[in-house]
């Protein structure tokens, strides 16, 4: 098996953080074209996404309709618990990211947030203090959500 690694810089206080994050996606593509299992990939990929964004946990989520969440990659046990959590209440922030397409957050799960009242009092609860969540796409087709 051969592998294709992007030289990434270690994350310092000198380099913006869009330029670690270009780096970090540069290292991603180099890893889809060698012979690397994708679980591998998506391990690789969060734990780089954690080391340069101001976030403590990742989890990389499959959705599709008619099915459950499938998580396929989490950082830590709170990024599984978030997935759980969104799972048991059916609702959340990488519902939403996957439904509407669009970026979702709760920065302060303590005030809680309308639109997910059953996951922010069990999410506060689990210890979550706030989330945020991108969709995830390719080719138009919604795939599911990338979450802190």
């Amino acid at each position: 098996m051969s592998a294709a690694r992007a030289v990434v810089p270690p994350p310092a206080l000198d380099v913006p953080r869009e330029q670690l994050l270009s780096a970090v996606l540069s290292e991603f593509a180099c890893t889809l074209v060698a012979d690397v299992p994708s679980q591998a990939i998506l391990d690789r990929l969060i734990a780089r996404i954690v080391e340069i964004l101001p976030v403590t946990d990742a989890g990389v989520t499959l959705l599709s309709p008619g099915t459950g969440p499938h998580l396929l990659a989490a950082s830590s046990d709170a990024a599984v618990r978030f997935q759980q959590l969104q799972t048991s209440t059916g609702e959340g922030p990488g519902v939403t990211a996957y439904q509407t397409g669009e970026a979702a957050t709760v920065p302060d799960l303590h005030r809680g947030d309308e639109r997910f009242p059953g996951f922010c009092s069990a999410a506060t609860e689990a210890g979550l203090a706030a989330v945020f969540t991108l969709p995830l796409r390719h080719a138009g087709r919604r795939l599911g959500a990338l979450g802190d």
